[in-house]
């Protein structure tokens, strides 16, 4: 029978020209062919083409209509999908939403830094959100970067993804299984250390595309062509359905050497080859090769590295060997360079010394310390000659400021010779300093074909400087023979560690005026722990002895105590040749004026005393009373004026007085029985040095021999001259009573001790 298919749309009144057509259209279906005629158990393949241009479930009806009237009605569904991807993880990571969402996935890969040879690779995992299966391919597509543009950089490695390529897709190309996972790895292999940027694109094969596809396109069936029915006018092609951009960058392969200055401590001899060795690592994931430096034999050195070219595998560790061979004596500085690949250049500084001879000074410096001006001071500067070879040395002084040889006030022996290896020399250096100075020199030692050395001299050069705590010791009004002691100070002012200083009292009698009175001196250093330290003997003009010397320490300061003993009252002179009183009395005392020089090792100008004193002669007072009862004189007017007044009785009757005394030379008794025997103890005392006789005379009044108190004559004797002892050694003694005439029977005996007293006569030869 005969069969014809008639879509619903066109049921029941299909057009006329129904039986001219070639194919049934049921948009987005086409069913051909559309009629045909079969015989009895014959059969025909029918083919139903679907072109959706929307998704979703679609369904169209028609009837096949047989020309026996039978009609049967049937259906054609088809199911219309959107082609797409889902990024499911990169690198087990992951993908949130929204980029998991996406249909057409485009996402960003950026690489870490690598050395150019080694490779990075990351994990894609897509999935095929539809059931139907999709062949893919993958493009590559490599941009220029601003380093891949350069130079430099094509002509090393060329047209990045012409040339060579660095970025790969595995797999390349292959089918998506319905529903299925696709997992892909994209690796990255920079050949350089630069930028790279790639876009990777996911082709999928055969899909509809939304442009009308050609008339002549014979892939189509003619009836899919026709413009306006369902999805005829639809093309197929190969269509992106992902894209990866991707970004890398080649980063410089990392070698360590170590070390890369190799400084040679010993000292390097012309001829001798040494050996050094280097370690060098490969620090990065990728092979590189090192190519050293073929250094010039220069006329002064040779430096090279041994083995020149290496070749160092993924974090691998060598050695390498560096031979010095000095030529000439001259400082060896060399830097090697080395070309390493994938990398900036490096290099290695070898630093040695190759000198000749070569010595050493001992010292860090000489120093002379505080000197005094006058002084001389030598010191040792010891110099070593530490190599294997002789060495033929000067020595010069040269000024610190100016440079200039100098060498007027230091002198050093020896200046020039020879000093065999490992042997010492001692240079004796002689400071004479002439003026006080801050010295600052340099001793210069040069060694012929090797290294000069220095050391620093100095010296702090001073005047010694003592000075006294009085420069004049007024003694006032002494006596004959009666030592009266000063005490003065001396201090050093400077720092110097010993200032020796000496009195010269050999010069007292020059220094002396000429009228002055001839006199003793005695000089005594007190010390802090006891009274007396150290004590010199020194008579002023009779005879000078030596030894007033001493020494003084930093800034130390000493007590001395000066003893000063006249011998005569001097000689009258001027004013003191018209005075009618004797010379040596109160009224016309004798003068001692003198200088006692002190001098200083290394001060320029001595220093001294001025010793000035009124000299009187022989002092006696009389007193009434008991020895026991006698008021002492005390110390510190002891052979003075004063010492006249001690005890003196003012306290005198008015009718006892003269017309020319001021108090009486009276024994007076007062009232007394009458046949009573009566006793009274009449005193002397010799303010001074000076033995003198005396003798008591009792006018109108006779005294039986026999009646005389021996006893008391003889103890008063006795005592008398204790006292005169004892004045003369510094101690004390009493007395009491005294008549204020004394100094005028003082003035009326001088010397002789000679003394009237009231009436009747007592005479007695004894000493006073």
């Amino acid at each position: 029978g005969r069969f014809i298919l008639v879509p619903d749309s066109e049921w029941p009144d299909p057009p006329e020209d129904i039986a001219g057509r070639s194919g049934a259209l049921l948009p987005p279906f086409v069913v051909t062919p559309s009629q045909w005629e079969l015989g009895p158990g014959e059969s025909i393949d029918v083919t139903v083409d679907f072109a959706p241009e929307e998704h979703g479930l679609l369904e169209r009806g028609f009837r096949l209509v047989c020309d026996n009237c039978s009609v049967h009605a049937y259906s054609v569904r088809g199911h219309a999908l959107i082609p797409s991807l889902q990024l499911c993880s990169i690198d087990t990571l992951p993908i949130p939403r929204p980029l998991s969402d996406a249909l057409r996935p485009s996402t960003a890969l950026a690489f870490q830094p690598i050395a150019p040879g080694a490779s990075s690779r990351k994990t894609l995992v897509l999935k095929n959100r539809t059931p139907l299966g999709m062949a893919y391919h993958w493009e590559v597509v490599h941009e220029d970067t601003p380093h891949t543009e350069k130079e430099e950089y094509l002509k090393r490695h060329g047209k990045v993804g012409v040339t060579h390529k660095v970025f790969s897709v595995s797999p390349a190309e292959g089918n998506i299984d319905p529903s299925g996972t696709l997992s892909l790895d994209i690796t990255f292999s920079p050949t350089g250390s630069v930028l790279y940027h790639a876009t990777a694109r996911l082709i999928v094969h055969h899909l509809p595309a939304p442009d009308h596809a050609a008339h002549n396109d014979a892939s189509l069936p003619a009836e899919l062509l026709t413009p306006g029915f369902g999805a005829a006018g639809h093309a197929y092609r190969d269509e992106e359905v992902a894209r990866v951009d991707l970004r890398g960058f080649g980063s410089e392969v990392r070698v360590i050497m170590e070390p890369q200055i190799l400084m040679v401590a010993e000292r390097l001899s012309v001829g001798n080859t040494y050996t050094r060795t280097v370690k060098v690592k490969n620090d990065s994931g990728a092979p590189t090769e090192l190519s050293w430096e073929r250094y010039p034999e220069l006329l002064y050195q040779a430096v090279r590295v041994v083995p020149d070219r290496l070749t160092l595998g993924p974090h691998e560790e060598k050695t390498i060997k560096v031979e010095i061979r000095p030529k000439v004596v001259a400082p060896l500085v060399v830097s090697i360079g080395c070309d390493i690949l994938h990398a900036s250049p490096q290099s290695i500084t070898v630093m040695a010394q190759v000198d000749g001879p070569k010595v050493r000074i001992m010292e860090s410096q000489v120093d002379f310390g505080l000197m005094r001006m006058g002084d001389c001071g030598e010191r040792f500067v010891t110099v070593k000659n530490v190599c294997d070879v002789q060495a033929l040395y000067t020595v010069s002084l040269r000024d610190v400021d100016t440079g200039e040889v100098v060498g007027e006030s230091m002198q050093m022996t020896p200046t020039k010779g020879h000093l065999d290896s490992g042997h010492t020399l001692s240079i004796k250096v002689k400071f004479t300093p002439t003026e006080p100075q801050r010295t600052r020199l340099v001793l210069v030692l040069e060694v012929e074909s090797g290294e000069t050395q220095y050391v620093s001299m100095r010296a702090e050069v001073v005047y010694a400087h003592v000075c006294l705590s009085e420069s004049t010791i007024d003694l006032g009004t002494i006596f004959l023979a009666v030592p009266v002691t000063r005490r003065i100070k001396l201090r050093n002012l400077t720092l110097l560690p010993s200032t020796k200083y000496r009195w010269d009292c050999a010069a007292v009698t020059e220094l002396k005026k000429p009228n002055s009175a001839h006199f003793t001196v005695e000089v005594e250093r007190v010390s802090r722990g006891s009274q007396d330290d150290t004590r010199f003997d020194a008579s002023g003009t009779h005879a000078p002895l030596s030894g007033f010397e001493g020494a003084l320490g930093p800034d130390e300061e000493v007590t001395v105590r000066i003893k000063i003993e006249a011998h005569d009252v001097g000689v009258a002179e001027g004013i003191q040749t018209r005075r009618p009183e004797q010379l040596g009395s109160a009224a016309n005392p004798g003068i001692l004026a003198a200088l006692l020089p002190l001098d200083v090792d290394g001060m320029p100008v001595p220093g001294g005393l001025e010793l000035r004193a009124k000299v009187m002669g022989l002092a006696v007072t009389y007193h009434v009373g008991s020895l026991a009862r006698l008021e002492p004189v005390p110390d510190e007017i002891k052979g003075t004026p004063a010492a006249l007044t001690v005890g003196v009785r003012t306290d005198w009757p008015p009718h006892l007085l003269g017309p020319d005394v001021d108090a009486p030379i009276v024994l007076d008794f007062g009232h007394r029985k009458a046949l009573e025997k009566q006793s009274m103890t009449f005193v002397i005392r010799n303010h001074t040095g000076i033995p003198s006789s005396y003798t008591l005379n009792f006018e109108e009044f006779g005294v039986p021999a026999h009646e005389m108190i021996v006893g008391e004559i003889q103890a008063l004797q006795a005592q008398l001259s204790a006292t005169n002892g004892a004045e003369r050694h510094g101690t004390a003694n009493s007395s009491r009573g005294r008549s204020r005439g004394n100094t005028a029977a003082r003035e009326r005996t001088g010397t002789g001790g000679h003394t009237s007293v009231g009436g009747g006569a007592i005479k007695t030869g004894a000493p006073l």
